[in-house]
């Protein structure tokens, strides 16, 4: 696990609030989606098919050498079709770049037929189920940002044995609770479940990652100026948890970031 360092918060769940090192204080906090956007990238290198509709495709970069793990990515967005696997590049050419075999996963979301709950989390356990015979590089590291975090947390549980890690960057844990709040995302939350928490109370129960068996070694990284997903659905046990100071939602997914060298941090520890 994680070694808990820096300021730790008593209970189940082990809270990091993470060092600034000296070498990171010129990267970027506060990343607009539009940075993100704007970020370079290169176009993977090949795609696959892991089901019949066209958006059931998982996108790889070939790491440099040399390579040390493979990590699949689940991209966020609200669960909505606004937004797509493109955003993930930027970060998906990083990780590459670092030494990671790197798998990006589209999916049907919501708006999208066959989308929204429980199909966009069947379509990145079944992505997975495609690709694990695919990995060239062991550990595999299971990884998703924002509602791509609650769907790979989600996956994980379901991968306890081939996954090693699943690392959930602002990630949505406790979709009962998101669907009370009102910013644009959270107000997503009742058309990807398709009602209410008081009209469907079982399948929030199944959505809900603390109300499931989350992966024995699940780290979630967190920025306390989030203001899309806030700061307390980072709170899941077993979870090792990382918060940073100053960094909003979009910083994790930007390669330029400090929270991106928080990330690879991470990454290098969850391999030990």
């Amino acid at each position: 696990m994680l070694s808990c360092c820096g300021i730790c918060v008593p209970g189940a769940v082990n809270a990091v609030r993470s060092p600034q090192p000296p070498e990171a204080q010129p990267k970027i906090t506060q990343v607009s989606f539009t940075d993100v956007m704007q970020s370079a990238y290169r176009e993977p290198d090949s795609i696959t098919h892991y089901g019949p509709s066209p958006l059931q495709q998982a996108f790889y970069w070939a790491s440099v050498q040399p390579r040390r793990a493979t990590v699949i990515f689940v991209h966020g967005g609200c669960w909505l079709n606004s937004f797509d696997v493109q955003h993930a590049k930027p970060l998906a050419t990083a990780l590459s770049a670092q030494g990671y075999d790197t798998w990006a996963i589209e999916y049907r979301r919501t708006g999208d037929s066959g989308g929204g709950w429980p199909g966009s989390r069947d379509d990145v356990i079944q992505a997975v189920d495609h690709l694990l015979p695919h990995v060239i590089t062991s550990p595999v590291i299971l990884m998703g940002h924002s509602a791509g975090g609650h769907l790979a947390l989600l996956a994980a549980s379901h991968h306890h044995q081939a996954v090693s890690a699943v690392i959930g960057l602002a990630a949505i844990t406790n979709v009962s609770r998101y669907a009370a709040g009102d910013n644009s995302c959270q107000q997503a939350t009742t058309q990807f479940m398709g009602g209410t928490p008081e009209a469907l109370p079982t399948d929030y129960q199944q959505a809900d990652v603390n109300r499931n068996t989350p992966h024995r070694r699940t780290v979630l990284l967190h920025g306390e100026s989030d203001l899309l997903v806030p700061v307390a659905q980072a709170e899941l046990s077993p979870a090792q948890r990382v918060l940073l100071p100053d960094v909003g939602h979009f910083d994790w997914i930007h390669p330029d970031s400090l929270a991106f060298q928080t990330l690879l941090s991470a990454l290098k520890k969850v391999q030990s």
